[in-house]
């Protein structure tokens, strides 16, 4: 009669106590007068980053000061208002176990903080392969995200990550993304163009977690340039003499001297070292070879060529 009275009173003087029996393999927390409530929304946080714990106590009497304790050792936290308080774990690693004391008897639950893998960017090589033409050698430039570059040239950009799933490459011609393998994937691209384009690793758990931005310039193919003097015999005037320099940023393809008269044209090769930039050249011509006619006039010119070989 006394159970069910007081059952009927005070249900938790009897149902405690008989929850405690009935799970006696199951650890209790002591009845305090106050309690700690966690104020966080989620326990969760991701690598190299701080992370704020916040805390709200609830009852009719309040501790003087609470202790965050975890690693083997314990913290005092700092207190926001009347009974707020806070504590902010620097540069976390790995998964964190905390529980909150009062200093003395009273001790929480242990919480757990879940620390994401965060992915980034690790390191990465560019590999450039001008064109032929340019006699460039290929060559691998290490984390450099500005870059001039021929015309025409193969960027081969090999990424190293860690944590990635995948990545997306973004530009104003391509948005593609690209699943990561064992934390490496490799790119290419051929330059045809100035452009600027941006890399985001990602991972289950943070979208855009890194990034990587770059500006590639291209160089185009300049024209070659040619100048050339003229030089009489001062004994037979049918015969001139001519002397030249060309100039070009990467070689030529041919010299040749162009003689229009009538409605015909003759092309004379002209010997040149297609790769040497710049050099000089000699040329000589009978005008009696071409077989004029007096009062016949004659227009010729040199002409050099590029040995561009991405525009033709």
């Amino acid at each position: 009669f006394i159970i069910a009275i007081t059952w009927a009173i005070k249900p938790n003087y009897i149902e405690d106590p008989t929850k405690r029996l009935l799970e006696f393999d199951k650890e209790f927390e002591k009845q305090w007068p106050f309690s700690v409530q966690i104020l966080n929304a989620e326990l969760n946080a991701f690598q190299k980053e701080d992370f704020e714990l916040k805390v709200k106590v609830v009852g009719t009497e309040w501790p003087e000061q609470l202790f965050i304790h975890f690693d083997q050792s314990r913290y005092l936290m700092r207190k926001k208002t009347g009974n707020i308080y806070h504590y902010k774990i620097k540069n976390l690693r790995k998964s964190l176990n905390f529980y909150i004391t009062d200093g003395g008897y009273f001790k929480t639950k242990i919480y757990t903080i879940e620390v994401f893998p965060k992915a980034v960017f690790n390191a990465y090589e560019i590999e450039i392969t001008a064109p032929t033409y340019t006699q460039i050698p290929k060559q691998s430039i290490k984390n450099t995200t500005d870059l001039n570059v021929p015309q025409g040239s193969i960027l081969k950009y090999t990424l190293k990550t860690a944590h990635g799933k995948f990545l997306e490459w973004i530009s104003s011609e391509v948005n593609k993304r690209i699943d990561i393998r064992n934390n490496l994937v490799t790119i290419q691209d051929t330059i045809t163009k100035s452009k600027k384009y941006q890399l985001y690793v990602s991972n289950e758990y943070l979208n855009h977690s890194d990034s990587l931005k770059w500006t590639i310039q291209m160089i185009k193919d300049e024209y070659p340039v040619i100048d050339v003097e003229s030089i009489e015999d001062s004994i037979d005037q049918q015969i001139k003499y001519y002397s030249g320099t060309i100039n070009d940023d990467y070689g030529f393809s041919k010299l040749q001297m162009v003689i229009n008269f009538k409605d015909s044209a003759i092309i004379i090769p002209v010997q040149i070292c297609k790769r040497n930039r710049p050099q000089t050249f000699y040329h000589s011509i009978d005008f009696r070879d071409i077989k004029l006619q007096r009062g016949e006039k004659v227009n010729y010119y040199f002409e050099i060529f590029d040995n561009d070989g991405w525009n033709g």
